[in-house]
């Protein structure tokens, strides 16, 4: 088989995967603690990188790309799993990733602004869009207003302001290795030092020492295993149209957790 074929047959696999994988973020979290668990996750999934694509060589990347492109997956990395991890529901934990999904949006507006091309008046109103559906998101049942909306987000801003951070980190990583990656691949090295950097801040945290269960050591391993297989080289207009398909299915799944945890 073409090699392009299996990296893309490879991302759409983990697009299903993708879909459950938070919640067992949020699940490691609840066990172990916001910090060490997401520590513990990155930590994980940087071994099993290892294993499959081989101990980075830093001296083979270009400086540039592992600053930049290093300091924008660590920032965003965190930011995602910190808000899942101290979001103060379930329920707020769906917002954050909600949230996180504006990031599509933000990098087709960023790409549009960089490139400077010419491109279709729709782009403007889909994005929009996409920010509207956050808000009514976040808003709930009363309604989309000011006073709703800023009376959620008071009730946990950091948690509000990772995962919005997170969005335009992500937005502004995808558009900018484009141009300075050249093919390179760090991303065995990005999630390492992700994991390193949580491992810091834990020791820096009041947070209690970890126990390991069966259950979560379990759920551990799985969380970790989503990133073994870089979708980066996979046939983007096959993944793009794949994960449209799979949307309604997602947004369903996404009511229905929400109606199990009212």
């Amino acid at each position: 088989m073409n090699k392009s074929y299996q990296y893309t047959l490879a991302g759409v696999a983990a697009i299903f995967l993708w879909s459950a994988v938070m919640g067992l973020v949020r699940a490691v979290t609840e066990m172990l603690g916001p910090v060490g668990g997401a520590a513990s996750i990155y930590t994980v999934a940087s071994v099993f990188l290892i294993l499959v694509m081989g101990i980075p060589r830093v001296p083979d990347y270009s400086p540039r790309y592992i600053l930049i492109g290093g300091s924008l997956f660590v920032a965003y990395e965190i930011c995602l799993a910190l808000a899942l991890a101290m979001a103060n529901s379930r329920q707020q934990a769906l917002e954050m990733l909600v949230i996180n999904y504006l990031w599509p949006a933000l990098t087709v507006l960023m790409a549009v602004i960089i490139s400077g091309k010419k491109s279709s008046i729709w782009v403007y109103p889909g994005i929009l869009l996409a920010f509207l559906g956050v808000a009514w998101s976040i808003a709930g049942d009363e309604g989309i207003t000011p006073e709703q909306l800023l009376a959620n987000i008071a009730s946990n801003p950091t948690t509000y302001a990772m995962a919005l951070s997170g969005a335009f980190l992500w937005a502004v990583y995808c558009v900018l290795t484009k141009r300075i990656a050249n093919g390179q691949n760090a991303i065995t090295l990005f999630f390492s030092l992700t994991a390193m950097s949580l491992w810091v801040k834990f020791a820096a945290s009041d947070e209690t020492a970890m126990v390991l269960t069966l259950e979560s050591a379990g759920l551990l391993l799985i969380s970790g295993m989503r990133w073994v297989v870089d979708t980066r080289y996979g046939i983007m207009p096959l993944l793009v149209a794949t994960w449209c398909c799979l949307r309604p299915c997602l947004i369903l799944r996404l009511c229905y957790q929400l109606l199990c945890l009212r």
